[in-house]
């Protein structure tokens, strides 16, 4: 029984944890930006944004700027390595925006867990005290 009392004592914690990953990570998606690249990169200066060449491969760029009529960026990675594009060969420009749907969704779904947790842990107790 001491296992299902341990349980409830890290429900709270996992709770947190949960709320604070759900709100600072996991609820964001990749959007499809059709403003011109030199203003996308303007608007999000410093910000990660992903950028398709017409030539078919994407590139995840960090701290990106507009020099001129090029971007520039890290590329996203370990090791930071520096990457320019001609603003006119981006045919695609995507940068992260809020997703709520799957924010509710994780959000319940945490709520559900923690919830099924503690009463497990309440069932249990009141089945070792002999009330079940």
């Amino acid at each position: 029984m001491r296992a299902m009392g341990y349980m409830r004592r890290l429900a709270r914690p996992f709770g947190v944890t949960m709320v604070i990953l759900e709100f600072g990570t996991g609820c964001t998606r990749w959007a499809v930006d059709t403003a011109p690249p030199s203003a996308i990169v303007a608007d999000q200066q410093g910000r990660h944004i992903r950028v398709s060449p017409c030539s078919g491969k994407r590139f995840e760029l960090y701290k990106t700027q507009a020099a001129g009529d090029t971007l520039v960026g890290n590329l996203f990675g370990r090791v930071p390595v520096e990457r320019r594009f001609p603003a006119d060969s981006a045919c695609q420009v995507e940068v992260r925006k809020f997703a709520a749907l799957p924010t509710v969704l994780l959000g319940l779904g945490v709520g559900l867990v923690i919830f099924f947790a503690v009463s497990a842990d309440d069932i249990a107790r009141a089945s070792a005290a002999g009330g079940i």
